[in-house]
């Protein structure tokens, strides 16, 4: 599994704890943007943009879905379309969790709501990949569902 992502640094970190703790939503659409800069894209295939679900605790909180935020902004530059293709079955936090306790979360940790197709290249996007596991789960249950092609994108890694 490749992972696309601008690179990490203080910046980035910045960034990106601006955009999910201080809830500075208008900050999604400059992730997207770096993000457009790093996706390669083959202008004779479909895409799908899907956002790894975030915890629904993590919305009451933020009062935003800020990995959909982030999708739809991307959908917007990229005229890709968005859809939310997976669902959480629970709500466990990632944040501060040893690399071997994130894989051992990740495991299982989502569902697929359609059947999909194997001409559409999907698109997994999340704000950050630390170990990879949330991602690497994501596609196993993309691929479960039908997907062929599947390209994973994170602001920073």
């Amino acid at each position: 599994m490749q992972i696309v992502s601008c690179k990490y640094d203080d910046k980035h970190k910045k960034i990106v704890h601006e955009y999910k703790y201080n809830l500075k939503r208008d900050l999604s659409n400059f992730i997207a943007k770096d993000m457009c800069r790093v996706l390669s894209l083959d202008k004779n295939s479909t895409y799908v943009i899907v956002p790894v679900p975030t915890s629904s605790r993590h919305i009451k909180t933020r009062g935003f879905d800020h990995t959909k935020l982030i999708a739809e902004e991307l959908s917007n530059i990229s005229d890709i379309s968005v859809k939310s293709l997976l669902k959480r079955k629970h709500n466990k936090q990632q944040v501060g969790k040893l690399a071997e306790e994130r894989k051992n979360q990740a495991k299982d940790a989502f569902y697929c709501t359609d059947k999909l197709s194997h001409n559409i290249k999907y698109v997994v996007i999340d704000d950050v990949s630390t170990t990879g596991a949330t991602l690497t789960e994501a596609v196993k249950e993309i691929m479960r569902a039908g997907a062929k092609n599947v390209v994973c994108l994170a602001y920073t890694r």
